[in-house]
């Protein structure tokens, strides 16, 4: 019986935490870059491009760059960053690129920034592994659900992932179980009471201990007096879906001493 080549699916998740120094240049090669991600195996799918400053920006451009291996950087896209200055009700900038774009062995995912702001930048992943099996196994992916809940209540105003009270909500399966990651398909805020102008902060955790919590996405929670006929915040933080690694956590914080509970549904896989 032929052999049949097989593409195996692996989630990774790559960080750059960085205030860069301002590089206006769109040559690649010029003034300052940071690698965001690198291919591996037989190449990485780049689903998307998570943007979130951690402070005050002033407007500019994040701009995404291509670097194939041993050679230069090659411009794929730029980012308008508009002027925005959070507050207790008001979210630092955010935004999720769908960038959709395959990297090959070895190639890179790098960015610059036109002003010195602060931002995390995350590439949300998909290394490829070809193998070859002399049956087809095209069905062999199995999904696990996976859901995990949980509440915050303790005032957090910070912004690193390790400063103060976080909330472990979810869990990706772990890779010793054969698991190769978990697609997180919503993230439920709901106010437990009455609630007053502030945030939620998700942060992606490597439990591994190589970085802190590593700041995502923020939900501006508005002031809401709860009664007989009106209920309480309620808020799905995700549109679309989120692929993290193997083992990976979500954790939570509040800017504020109110209940929330916080509610994420997954799935793991794996190759059966």
């Amino acid at each position: 019986m032929a052999n049949y080549v097989q593409e195996y699916y692996t989630a990774n998740l790559g960080f750059a935490n960085f205030t860069p120094s301002a590089n206006s240049n769109l040559d690649g090669s010029t003034g300052s870059y940071f690698t965001v991600l690198t291919a591996g195996g037989d190449g990485t799918f780049v689903k998307s491009l998570i943007i979130k400053s951690l402070g005050a920006t002033t407007e500019g451009m994040i701009r995404v760059f291509a670097k194939r291996s041993g050679l230069t950087n090659n411009l794929l896209a730029e980012y308008y960053i508009p002027p925005v200055t959070p507050s207790g009700r008001d979210i630092c900038y955010q935004y999720v690129i769908p960038l959709n774009y395959t990297l090959q062995t070895g190639e890179e995912i790098k960015v610059s920034s036109e002003t010195n702001d602060t931002f995390n930048i995350i590439a949300e992943g998909l290394d490829i592994a070809n193998s070859t099996s002399a049956a087809f196994l095209a069905s062999s992916m199995e999904f696990i659900p996976n859901a995990g809940s949980g509440t915050v209540s303790v005032a957090n105003s910070n912004t690193d992932g390790s400063t103060g009270t976080y909330a472990t909500i979810y869990t990706a399966a772990a890779a010793a179980g054969g698991f190769k990651g978990s697609v997180i398909s919503s993230m439920i805020v709901k106010a437990q009471q009455t609630t007053t102008p502030g945030m939620i902060r998700f942060f992606i955790l490597d439990t591994s201990g190589l970085t802190p919590g590593v700041l995502f996405h923020e939900v501006e929670v508005p002031a809401i007096t709860q009664g007989a006929a009106l209920k309480t915040f309620s808020f799905n933080a995700l549109a679309g879906s989120l692929c993290i690694p193997a083992g990976y956590s979500i954790i939570v914080s509040t800017e504020n001493n109110e209940y929330f509970s916080i509610i994420i549904e997954g799935s793991d896989w794996k190759y059966v």
